[in-house]
């Protein structure tokens, strides 16, 4: 059940995207000082995309995305939340659903979600 389990996420993990045929991640192995690897990762620095996509003639495009925790208040309510801070082309290349508003316009505004 395990192996069928995990077989399965691994084969539709983002399969949903329309162009889910062109879509790559890159990971990395995380090394500790005496080149043992410690952990993979999917970090990469914020110039790689750019880097990439001028030197790669097959790359159409990049798209960076970082993850950061953030302590939210909503009325009396606190919380913890996970952001995502994305180029604001992201919903050309991904094709997550929104609830609202033009995946064109949405992510126009340097920090702000419209």
């Amino acid at each position: 059940m395990l192996i069928f389990l995990y077989t399965k996420d691994e084969v539709s993990y983002d399969r949903f995207h329309q162009k889910k045929d062109q879509i790559y991640r890159i990971t990395a192995d995380v090394r500790d000082d005496k080149g043992n690897g410690v952990m993979k990762g999917v970090k990469t620095g914020l110039i790689h995309g750019l880097s990439f996509k001028q030197n790669i003639p097959e790359i159409e495009d990049f798209v960076r995305v970082e993850a950061a925790n953030y302590v939210v208040r909503k009325g009396k309510e606190i919380f913890y939340q996970q952001a995502l801070f994305v180029d604001d082309n992201f919903f050309s290349v991904f094709s997550f659903p929104l609830i609202s508003g033009d995946p064109k316009k949405v992510l126009s505004g340097m920090n702000s979600i419209y």
